[in-house]
């Protein structure tokens, strides 16, 4: 895991960036990471949510909230997160956890 300075270093890059392109699926599935290791699940489900929205063939949002959803106890959600993001991307190895 990156010490706290970068996860703020990176924050703030992520914030430009979707201040520019507030609708970049990129940017916001970074967001969701960040919040995510913050704890702020319902953010992070937000912003992975709308990465999905704009790229619905992207498939670490899908992981992201399959790894949120397994924090918060959800497991059936998580699953059904991971399996959609194994569908895209079967290489990934993070969602086959």
């Amino acid at each position: 895991m990156l010490p706290l300075e970068k996860y703020q270093e990176c924050e703030s890059y992520v914030d430009k960036a979707l201040s520019i392109q507030p609708d970049n699926a990129k940017a916001n599935h970074y967001k969701g990471n960040i919040l995510a290791v913050s704890k702020d699940y319902p953010k992070a489900i937000e912003h992975y949510q709308k990465a999905i929205e704009k790229d619905p063939n992207f498939a670490y949002p899908y992981n992201g909230l399959g790894s949120v959803y397994d924090d918060l106890k959800y497991y059936p959600k998580a699953i059904e997160h991971d399996q959609k993001a194994i569908e895209i991307d079967p290489s990934s190895a993070s969602p086959h956890n």
